[in-house]
């Protein structure tokens, strides 16, 4: 990782999707070991990449980012921060929706798993899912099938 962060602070435009690529799989198997507080570190900072790349180039890098936020829902919602998790999961929905509305299969799976998460956080809060918010992606949803 380090050497991929090198790369990255020298030539970003080359080297930082790579970088957020990978501390989102480090993420992910930290995740699995059960090494939460490690994993959330790892997606935050994959998150901040994705999120100053998605500044300048949103088409091509906001999907990322919307992955990498389920991602640091779901470790927020399974270290107990539920309200963190679900502030987590309603800017994923945000940021995805769009891509997901112009490309339903494409984004389908995230999407479904996003939802799931989102009304999760949602009723362990003891709040309604906001339906305005889901308005336009359940449909689609149901229509693949995936609801």
């Amino acid at each position: 990782m380090d050497i991929r962060r090198r790369l990255a602070e020298r030539h970003p435009d080359a080297f930082a999707p790579d970088l957020a690529a990978s501390l989102t799989n480090l993420s992910a198997h930290l995740a699995a070991l059960g090494r939460l507080e490690e994993a959330l570190a790892a997606i935050a900072e994959a998150a901040g990449i994705y999120r100053r790349l998605a500044e300048r180039h949103p088409d091509a890098f906001e999907p990322d980012l919307a992955l990498s936020l389920v991602v640091q829902g779901s470790i927020l919602a399974a270290l107990g921060r539920t309200k963190d998790a679900h502030r987590t999961f309603v800017e994923a929905l945000q940021i995805l929706r769009p891509y997901f509305l112009k490309l339903p299969r494409v984004h389908a799976e995230l999407m479904k798993i996003l939802v799931e998460d989102y009304e999760r956080a949602c009723r362990d809060l003891g709040r309604e899912p906001d339906g305005e918010l889901l308005a336009e992606i359940v449909p689609v949803l149901e229509r693949l099938g995936l609801r």
